[in-house]
């Protein structure tokens, strides 16, 4: 192998490499991007939101009361 054959060689082996660890940092950054700008969701779906929260604590509310009146003379919680 001459000396020229090699130059050639260590070029083509130089440009896969740079060419393989750009393509990764690019691929990576790509990524990346993807998970920081991810979309916001609605005002009114935030609204939405909140009021089935809403309505969930109420009904829970709802059921700690009903439970604590039927429990309401009970043993364990006797009338003072």
């Amino acid at each position: 192998m001459d000396t020229e054959t090699a130059y050639w060689i260590a070029i083509v082996v130089f440009a896969a490499v740079v060419f393989s660890i750009v393509a990764f940092t690019v691929g990576k950054l790509s990524a990346d991007s993807k998970s920081l700008f991810v979309a916001k969701p609605a005002e009114s779906e935030i609204r939405s939101e909140l009021v089935a929260l809403r309505c969930q604590v109420e009904e829970l509310r709802f059921e700690l009361r009903r439970s604590n009146y039927r429990n309401f003379g009970s043993p364990e919680h006797p009338v003072n």
